[in-house]
């Protein structure tokens, strides 16, 4: 063994390094918070949707949010904490440093699982720029936790257990949902209709379960919050829908604005989210390999096929991508991680910045307005992390169907 490996296999080291993270954050949080590279948006909408926790109204009722219950209750939990004890000088202060360390510590915790459970070499997927932005400061790093040990669970032939950590992470975000169909099919092959019948119901119980407790208590209205604020979210040019608009029309890289109205209507590209999450499913994957693949396809194609894209998006992919024994995927979630982060913030904050918009360049004589140049980057990472996103489908599609022929090859 590397002396590296050694490092991530230590819980003592990590552990340290929590502590000193968490005291680090502590001492320099009011800088931190200032700072206006601090991406405070996603956490601000956390702490506003969570003060129900303190009693200033009722979730779903008084309190609006496009989260399901689930999630409310983890920004619940957090407000309730941290306004209790209370570290720093004010509410969101103490709120935001509380869940960016944790956040910290379930990040080593993932560190340490995907270094000595799943692989060594899925490290360079982990430890890229991204995941470890996007685990400070959105709530997918939950989803993480969850996704690593449902596959640890399946890799170990503990199906129930996987069903069970599958139902969290559909509670948590809707888009595991998507991956149920190939569970189910996948459960089924190796321990028979009864079992995969159990598997489904633990898959989406929670998040039924959820539903009908906002139902009972928020009403219809209520029920519908959530589903309708995602529905209605506007394009920024952001989608595949958008990439594949860009490559079609590149004089218009630099000077067209992007329209807020969505490329394609929202039930189409619905219907071919479930078509893609019934394709996985209809591979037929038996092992585990073929699994990885099959979740590969269902996710990225539920991330490609929908109307909008967000960043933390990657954060989805990178735990499944770990359990990969594909070196292609590998390489390419470590480009999905690493183009997701120059797409956001680095792009993003350089298209925004109303100095750069307001800037001109002069090389050798020639002027070179910075604004369609910011426009150009922000549509080229777009299609850059379309493209991989299409190339992981397709490269997992591809092995998944190569296994069934090598085994039908064999068979005959």
């Amino acid at each position: 063994m590397n002396h590296s490996r050694k490092i991530y296999e230590d819980p003592k080291l990590l552990l340290l390094l929590g502590i000193l993270g968490a005291i680090i954050f502590y001492l320099s949080w009011d800088t931190v918070t200032a700072s206006k590279l601090f991406d405070r948006y996603d956490i601000d909408q956390y702490f506003m949707r969570s003060r129900w926790a303190i009693g200033e109204g009722v979730l779903f009722k008084e309190v609006w949010s496009d989260y399901l219950l689930l999630p409310n209750l983890l920004f619940g939990l957090f407000r309730f904490l941290s306004e209790n004890l209370h570290p720093l000088s004010t509410s969101f202060q103490s709120f935001s440093w509380l869940w960016v360390t944790v956040s910290w510590f379930l990040y080593l915790w993932a560190t340490y699982i995907i270094a000595t459970k799943v692989a060594t070499q899925s490290l360079w997927i982990w430890l890229a720029p991204a995941p470890i932005f996007f685990t400070l400061v959105r709530y997918d790093i939950y989803l993480v936790i969850a996704t690593l040990f449902a596959l640890l669970a399946v890799r170990n032939e503990k199906y129930i257990e996987g069903a069970l950590w599958l139902g969290l992470m559909v509670a948590l975000k809707g888009y595991a949902l998507f991956a149920v169909p190939a569970y189910c099919v996948f459960v089924f092959y190796r321990k028979g209709l009864l079992t995969a019948i159990k598997v489904a119901v633990l898959c989406v119980g929670p998040f039924i379960l959820g539903n009908l407790i906002v139902l009972g208590y928020a009403g219809m209205e209520g029920l519908r919050m959530p589903y309708a604020a995602q529905g209605d979210r506007p394009n920024i040019g952001d989608s595949t829908y958008d990439a594949v608009f860009f490559l079609l029309s590149p004089l218009s890289l630099a000077v067209s604005p992007v329209s807020e109205v969505p490329l394609v209507p929202t039930k189409i590209a619905q219907f071919l989210q479930i078509s893609i999450a019934f394709l996985a499913a209809g591979l037929k994957p038996k092992t585990f390999d073929e699994l990885i693949d099959a979740f590969l396809i269902a996710i990225l194609g539920f991330i490609s096929f929908s109307k909008f894209y967000s960043p933390q998006f990657c954060l989805w992919v990178a735990p499944i991508a770990c359990f990969s024994g594909s070196r292609n995927i590998r390489l390419l979630a470590v480009a999905f991680n690493w183009v997701s982060f120059i797409w956001y913030p680095v792009v993003q904050f350089f298209a925004g910045s109303r100095i750069v918009q307001s800037k001109i360049l002069y090389l050798g004589g020639v002027s070179i307005a910075l604004k369609p140049l910011s426009l150009i980057l922000y549509k080229v990472t777009v299609v850059v992390m379309s493209s991989v996103r299409v190339a992981m489908i397709w490269v997992s599609f591809w092995q998944l169907k190569n296994r069934h022929y090598s085994v039908k090859s064999r068979e005959t």
